[in-house]
């Protein structure tokens, strides 16, 4: 299975082995951002062109709006919160949509990546990477590093090791970054 979203708003799921496609449900506006809950994807997030943020329920087969920003949600992933990050801010929320911090001013992002364990979610665009932290103790995200990287451009594609020790990053323009973040 392969989810996706469309300009027009649906996620769908597409079967590879059968060649055909499923729409869960339509959004308000075009799709800009998908994320799921793990590997078992249970729970699906999307954000769309209008700041709506949805969730799809696989198992009860249900979606929700849960939140609504004020900027497209252009990246978004998902690990002991759902973090999206847009137009000079980043945002971490609940499962159900409540927002339990907002990070303002911190750049323009095009990709967030979250590490496996769900604790260290990396935001990577433009010339920038910004690494924030889940404390455990006080149960509230920090901002643990802002990196540099330099002739980057943008950002294609972001992904933790498994070991949540490195990041890398591909730059709009071909290079691949390896960023050395053991938080």
């Amino acid at each position: 299975e392969l989810f996706f979203g469309c300009a027009d708003g649906a996620v769908k799921v597409g079967y590879l082995k059968t060649h055909k496609a499923q729409t869960l449900y339509s959004g308000p506006s075009g799709v800009v951002s998908l994320a799921s809950e793990g590997r078992a994807g249970k729970l699906l997030v999307s954000g769309h062109l209008d700041g709506s943020i949805m969730t799809y329920n696989a198992e009860t087969q249900t979606f929700k709006k849960i939140y609504t920003c004020g900027f497209a949600p252009i990246a978004m992933d998902f690990g002991k919160s759902i973090v999206c990050a847009g137009k000079g801010a980043v945002l971490f929320l609940d499962r159900k949509g409540n927002l339990t911090q907002r990070f303002d001013e911190v750049g323009n992002f095009d990709r967030v990546s979250v590490n496996q364990a769900g604790d260290t979610a990396a935001c990577v665009g433009g010339s920038s990477v910004c690494v924030f932290s889940l404390n455990s103790k006080r149960g509230e995200w920090e901002r643990a590093a802002a990196l540099p990287a330099e002739n980057f451009g943008g950002c294609a594609a972001a992904l933790w090791r498994p070991d949540g020790a490195r990041l890398l990053a591909a730059g709009i323009g071909g290079s691949v970054d390896a960023f050395d973040l053991a938080v």
